[in-house]
């Protein structure tokens, strides 16, 4: 009997372990450079996940973990369920870790080949989603993001900066190749990074920043659709969200204003959670954007919905020859509704009237694209 106690109990502690999440330091050599880094695994992590990946790049003198206690992306992975990564930098500007993001003065670091390594060393360990690899940051990290989605175009699929514009020296040889999707935090008392640029630290101003990109994107040249943020925290901060959304490829750009904001991340105290954002305009994103998912070759109607918006129920009918499940995801990144799809053609009723009124994501994984279609749920 003592022996069967001891079994069982075993037995759940490594169950616990298998559904808690963890933190897990690692590191490899680049160009014969120690970098290392901190993952957060969430607790729905499995080998076969095939889960996104956010990389959080930390500002000038701080580190991974310093980011990582900051923004609260452990929290949001763990609720929305993808994998977070917490690189280190290594140059040292003015005495303190830099990332090699073209701003002045320059690194030497190697960062956009560590972060492209980084990528295959995190599908080669974790089975990554390589589909929805993001990448954001704060200051120097903010940047750094920008750098990436000019140069690492073709495996990130969105960025989002908070704090950190454009460098000069890379706003002027970036070519992405593609549509990026781009999200920008700002405030327009910031000190560190002026919202109007620093001409001597070779930074942009949030204007020109947003202008490249809309330009890049293709977006509708109608002025962009403006909306303030509620602003309930009396915090002295107003937001504004400017959303210039009529971009190609379903991709947009997307600037918040913090009106009275010094150089700071913002908070759940505040107006918004800068981290919930980031993950909510994330999860819109895919490297293969299709907005419907029809692929080439397949009949018009291979994925029906209706009725959107939907009330008490929502029917989908997929007749893709090699979808494997259907997801149903809130505007927090959370699956509500999950599927395994078997088949060519199949019908998925989903009950809707327990759901609260908002956007909702419906998502149908294929072999090698995910395809996502926004609902409403609710008048």
């Amino acid at each position: 009997m003592k022996t069967n106690i001891a079994a069982i109990l075993l037995f759940w502690f490594a169950a616990c372990m298998c559904l808690s999440a963890q933190n897990v330091n690692s590191g490899f050599v680049h160009n014969g450079v120690n970098r290392t880094y901190i993952i957060h695994l969430p607790p729905t992590y499995t080998p076969n996940s095939q889960m996104p990946l956010v990389i959080v790049l930390h500002g000038l003198g701080d580190s991974g973990n310093g980011i990582m206690l900051g923004t609260g992306f452990n929290m949001a992975a763990d609720t929305a369920g993808f994998i977070a990564v917490y690189p280190d930098a290594v140059d040292a500007l003015f005495g303190a870790a830099a990332w090699n993001s073209g701003a002045n003065p320059f690194g030497s670091a190697d960062d956009v080949g560590f972060i492209s390594a980084l990528i295959d060393t995190m599908y080669a360990q974790y089975h990554i989603d390589q589909n929805r690899v993001y990448a954001t940051g704060f200051s120097m990290g903010g940047i750094m993001s920008h750098r990436l989605a000019c140069e690492l175009s073709n495996r990130i699929a969105a960025i989002a900066s908070g704090s950190g514009t454009f460098a000069t020296s890379v706003i002027g040889n970036c070519s992405p190749g593609r549509s990026v999707p781009v999200m920008h935090v700002h405030g327009t008392a910031d000190s560190v990074v002026p919202y109007d640029g620093n001409t001597l630290l070779g930074l942009q101003s949030v204007g020109a920043t947003i202008n490249f990109w809309v330009t890049n994107n293709n977006c509708a040249l109608t002025a962009p659709a403006s909306t303030p943020v509620a602003n309930t925290a009396n915090d002295g901060i107003t937001i504004d969200k400017i959303e210039y959304d009529l971009c190609s490829n379903n991709s947009e750009v997307i600037l918040y204003t913090a009106t009275g904001m010094e150089h700071t991340w913002l908070q759940p105290n505040n107006d918004m959670s800068e981290t919930a954002e980031i993950w909510k305009f994330f999860l819109r994103h895919q490297l293969n954007e299709q907005t419907v998912g029809i692929e080439l070759g397949q009949p018009p109607l291979a994925l029906q919905y209706y009725p959107n918006p939907a009330i008490d129920n929502l029917t989908v009918k997929v007749n893709f020859s090699n979808a494997h499940y259907l997801k149903f995801l809130n505007a927090a990144g959370q699956t509500v509704y999950q599927q395994v799809l078997t088949g060519n053609a199949q019908t998925v009723n989903i009950n809707t009237s327990g759901l609260m009124p908002g956007l909702y994501l419906l998502q149908i994984q294929q072999a090698s694209r995910l395809n996502t279609v926004k609902i409403q749920i609710g008048q």
